[in-house]
Order: structure tokens, then C-alpha cells, then sequence
């Protein structure tokens, strides 16, 4: 008996397990999308039937709808999609044994059972039908998210990803700019703030080296560290340099100059390195960082997937093991941190990336108020006023300030949001609105601290075409697919 309770006891406790905000309960049920569509079994897709070149690539109108199997899931409507270099690897059979592993950990299914294959990674859309579980969105909701390389993809009408993988999209965004930034956004958050360890708090001053800077992962980055104050040196082919600067790099340095390594050494050392070009940069690059002083060099390309590939589970994870582990303790005896980082994806990763990029667009620039009284100077501030989160009482919030900082707030919250809506807000229509009316605002917006970077969108009906331009790679920013 006591046995008995014991175990009642431990499988309780672990079905309890769950995540911060959205409980997590591995109980497969099966629920389809609820739809008018006299078609309500099948959608169009891109898809592939077997790993080759581009001619893989298949257009089906029969694809499956997906049903919420488990209870946390939620089924996308996909208004925009994007085309990442992991498409093109996996349309080629980058990864399979791994990947295979994972979507069948049991080796239940038969070689193949993978197919047909739905690749892409990033979504943005509209949550049409929610799990049991969910509690933290619902449909109708605007929702941006990454799915994982194992998952059937997102170039197709409707995707289900796990409700711990979706965030809501960024207001600011359309949902084309919004399809551009998730895979490349949680891949360098995961190597900057994850495993770098750095963040908000922790890099004004700070020297950061960007290698492979015009591609999806490093113009985000960019963005992230000079919105976190540091000083950042991008390296990119010199075409790519004029767009690099204006995303903030404060040196930038062409890779195709002859003599990148010598330019880079006759600057100061480095407290950070994030690599995405891979190859034989590592052999130099770690030699740009400040010794003993706590400086990382991160990459991104690693050969993971690859031994496993080559080697086969086993022999492949116990290779790639040493690999790491040399290297590691290599360059921890030379005084610096060797790291690799992967994509991971996340709904509470993309919440926090989603309010960086929506920070800019409530903060305004120096300049100035005019009114009957005289000038205002109102240097950089951020509007407190703001109908998204509700102020739970703007009255008073005014009432509490300064008669000069509450007129100068209404001003700039006229300005962000409109006279009428602020008017609604403190629900003195006529006042606030004579108030406002006889205030003139002088400024410059500042953008948004991230912004997404789209080199070419391409209709659904030409996918293929978008793949050949990833795989002929020189990316200078993101390829979008519109899909809705």
C-alpha cells in the first residue's frame, strides 16, 4: 500500500510540471480547426517528398488541415512566412538523422514516414483555434512564432505549434515584417543573451564583433546590442556596409578587403564575438578578444547535425562531445570563453524581443512644446499615457504630477496616440481637447530599437523562386513569403 501511494504521489507531482505562463499537460487528444470552408480537411502547401534540390518542391491543394493533438497547442492561420538557410540545408537533407530522431525517439515509424515534408520556420498569422490548456491567447489573436526544425513548417495555410512557442506580434509590425524576424531573432538571442549572458544591464561600453553582420541573425543583432548601448564593429562585404551602418554599427569592415584580420587586430580588443560565418574564422577571431577578462566568442555553426549525419546517433554525439569539450577547455586555458549556440524556440523569448521592438515607437526625441506660455523643452522621454496597457487610472496618474509634467504629457500622448483617444482616456473630452488644441508639438520620432530587415517578398505561388535566392546566398536581409 505504501508503495502504491508512493508512486500515486510521483506521477502527480510530475504532471504538475509547467511552464510560467502556460501550463504544459502531454495528454494527446484530437480536435480540428473549426472552419467554413467547404474544403475542411485540406489545404494548400509547399511540400517535399523527398530531400534533393530545388526540383523537390512540391505545390499540393491536398495537404492536411493539422489537428491539436495535445491540449497546449494552437493552430495558426499564416499570413507571412520566411525562407531561412535551415530550409535550404533541410530541403537537402541537413539534419535528418537528428531531426528524424527527434520526431520519432521510438523508431516506431518507417524510413520516410517524415514525408511529405512542410519546411519553413517563421510565422506570422492569427490564432484560429486554441488546446484546452491554452490560456494565454485565443482566437483572433495576432501571434508571431519559430517553429522548430522537427515540426512540420509554416508554407501552408494553417500550422500548429505548441502554445510555449507563440508570442503576440509585435503591434508595430505588419505581419510580412513581422514573418522575418523569428527564427533570426530567438537564434541571436539565444547566442547574445543566453549563453553570451549579456543584456540591458550589462553592455554599455562594451566592444562587440559581428562577423557575417548582413545576414538575417546579424543585422538583428546589431539592433539588440546598440539598443543595449554597446560598440559594435560589423564585418560584411562592402555593398553591405551602408545598411549595416544605418542599423547602428559603429565600424564596419569589409571582409573582402585582403586584410580583415590585420584591421581587426589593430583595434582594441573585443569582450564579444558572435560568429554566423563558421569556416576558419575561429582561428583567428578568438584572437581579438580581451584575455582574462571574462570575453566569449560564440558560434553558430557548429558540426552537430553534421557528425550525426555522417556518423549516426551515437558515433556523431560523442564526436561532436569532444569537439566541444576540447575546444572549450583549449580556450579557457588561453584565457577566454569558447561557446556554440543554436536556435531555440520560445514564446517568452519572443515576448521580450516583441517589446524591444515595439520600445521605439513610444519615445520621443528631443524638441520642443509650444503653447500661449512659452517653449517646453522636452529632451527624450517615453509617453506614459498608453491605451494598449489600460492605465488603471490616468487621472490620477496626471493628478500626481507637476501641473507643467502632466500638461506635457497629454501633449505627447496627443501626439503618440491622437487627441480623441487621450480625450476618451481621461473622459473630460472638451477640456483635454481645448487643451490640446491650442499646443503645437515640435519633434522627431524616434524608430523602433529593431527593425526588421527584408531584402524580397515573394507571393506563395513562388516559393521555389524564393529558395534559389537563400541558396544563392549575399543575403542583405530577410526573404518573406506572403502567404495570406
Amino acid at each position: 500500500m505504501g508503495f502504491l501511494k508512493t508512486c500515486v504521489l510521483r506521477r502527480n507531482a510530475c504532471t504538475a510540471v509547467c511552464f510560467w505562463r502556460r501550463q504544459v499537460v502531454q495528454k494527446p487528444s484530437v480536435r480540428k480547426i473549426s472552419t467554413t470552408s467547404p474544403r475542411s480537411t485540406v489545404m494548400p502547401a509547399w511540400v517535399i517528398d523527398k530531400y534533393g534540390s530545388n526540383e523537390v518542391l512540391r505545390f499540393t491543394q491536398n495537404m492536411m488541415i493539422p489537428m491539436i493533438h495535445y491540449p497546449n497547442e494552437v493552430i495558426i492561420k499564416v499570413h507571412a512566412a520566411s525562407i531561412n538557410p535551415i530550409d535550404v540545408n533541410m530541403r537537402s537533407g541537413y539534419g535528418a538523422t537528428a531531426l528524424n530522431m527527434k520526431r520519432d525517439p521510438l523508431h516506431i515509424k518507417i524510413k520516410g514516414e517524415e514525408f511529405p515534408l512542410t519546411l519553413g520556420r517563421d510565422v506570422s498569422g492569427v490564432v484560429m483555434e486554441c488546446g484546452l490548456d491554452v490560456r494565454y491567447f485565443k482566437p483572433g489573436d495576432e501571434v508571431w512564432a519559430a517553429v522548430p526544425p522537427w515540426k512540420q513548417g509554416t508554407l501552408s495555410e494553417f500550422v500548429v505549434v505548441s502554445g510555449n512557442e507563440v508570442s503576440h506580434k509585435p503591434r508595430s509590425l505588419t505581419h510580412t515584417q513581422a514573418a522575418s524576424l523569428p527564427y533570426v531573432a530567438l537564434t541571436a538571442w539565444s547566442a547574445i543573451n543566453k549563453i553570451g549572458g549579456l543584456n540591458d544591464k550589462n553592455c554599455t561600453g562594451k566592444r562587440v564583433l559581428i562577423l557575417g553582420a548582413s545576414g538575417g541573425v546579424g543585422t538583428f543583432a546589431i539592433q539588440v546590442m546598440k539598443a543595449w548601448d554597446a560598440h559594435v564593429t560589423a564585418v560584411c562585404s562592402q555593398d553591405a556596409s551602408e545598411l549595416v551602418r544605418k542599423l547602428g554599427a559603429d565600424d564596419v569592415i569589409d571582409y573582402k578587403s585582403g586584410n580583415m584580420e590585420e584591421q581587426l587586430k589593430s583595434l582594441k580588443p573585443f569582450d564579444f564575438i558572435l560568429d554566423s560565418v563558421g569556416g576558419s574564422t575561429e582561428t583567428w577571431a578568438l584572437n581579438c578578444l580581451k584575455k582574462w577578462s571574462g570575453a566569449t566568442y560564440v558560434t553558430l555553426v557548429t558540426p552537430f547535425l553534421l557528425n550525426m549525419d555522417r556518423l549516426g546517433i551515437a558515433d556523431g554525439m560523442l564526436q561532436t562531445g569532444v569537439t566541444v569539450g576540447s575546444k572549450t577547455l583549449k580556450h579557457f586555458r588561453q584565457g577566454v570563453h569558447y561557446r556554440w549556440a543554436f536556435f531555440m524556440a520560445s514564446g517568452p523569448y519572443l515576448d521580450d524581443i516583441a517589446e524591444l521592438v515595439d520600445a521605439g515607437k513610444g519615445y520621443l526625441g528631443s524638441g520642443v512644446i509650444s503653447d500661449s506660455e512659452g517653449l517646453w523643452d522636452y529632451g527624450g522621454r517615453y509617453v506614459t499615457l498608453d491605451p494598449r496597457r489600460g492605465n488603471t487610472d490616468p487621472v490620477a496618474e496626471l493628478g500626481a504630477m507637476p501641473v507643467r509634467e502632466a500638461v506635457l504629457e497629454l501633449c505627447l500622448a496627443a501626439q503618440r496616440w491622437g487627441p480623441s483617444t487621450v480625450a476618451a482616456m481621461l473622459g473630460e473630452v472638451e477640456v483635454t481637447l481645448s487643451l490640446l488644441e491650442r499646443a503645437t508639438i515640435i519633434h522627431q520620432w524616434c524608430p523602433p530599437q529593431i527593425q526588421p530587415v527584408i531584402e524580397k517578398t515573394f507571393p506563395f505561388s513562388k516559393v521555389p523562386e524564393a529558395f534559389l535566392k537563400v541558396e544563392r546566398g549575399h543575403a542583405r536581409g530577410k526573404t518573406v513569403v506572403s502567404v495570406a
